[in-house]
């Protein structure tokens, strides 16, 4: 990676196609061989989602990664109600970028956004399948989430409606 610039921006509207160019990927990568209406469902969410990504009112920001005039990396980062916590979400390299810790630069942006919104916190939800994605979070400084027996099967499942670990890193003023 020495000699490598890469650059971390916010996404803006003239940035519109890469952003759906790195959601789709993201969004149709596990999908290749569903059914005709799962790809429409997905589409139309990837549709919704490209309508209020650069609406004025949208409190969320997407940032690319990239290197040059590519753009292989992208995430989420969104306020929830109280705007003392962000969830980090949608993070995604392109394949032939992964195994350089690239996406460390895309969790630094969306921790800066959110300490430089007074933000307490970041959160964000990983698979159960995926232990080596875990374990990255765990080495960029990200706790496991504990809920009370009450609180457990209900945080079990993410929007997604799989099983999820929830993760959080207290962000340093």
């Amino acid at each position: 990676m020495s000699g490598d610039t890469y650059t971390v921006t916010q996404a803006t509207i003239a940035e519109k196609d890469a952003v759906r160019e790195l959601l789709s990927e993201q969004y149709f990568r596990d999908y290749t061989d569903a059914p005709e209406n799962t790809k429409n469902m997905i589409q139309d969410m990837l549709d919704h989602i490209m309508l209020i990504c650069f609406h004025p009112t949208n409190a969320a920001r997407h940032f690319l990664l990239g290197k040059d005039t590519e753009k292989f990396g992208i995430v989420c980062v969104e306020p929830d109600e109280t705007g003392k916590s962000y969830e980090i979400s949608d993070l995604y390299i392109k394949p032939a970028h992964r195994g350089r810790d690239l996406s460390r630069l895309l969790l630094q942006a969306s921790e800066d956004f959110a300490r430089d919104r007074k933000a307490h916190q970041v959160t964000l939800q990983v698979s159960h399948e995926d232990k080596s994605l875990l374990e990255h979070y765990k080495r960029h400084g990200y706790l496991m989430k504990q809920f009370g027996r009450a609180q457990r099967q209900e945080a079990q499942i993410a929007r997604s409606g799989h099983p999820t670990y929830h993760m959080y890193k207290v962000l340093a003023p």
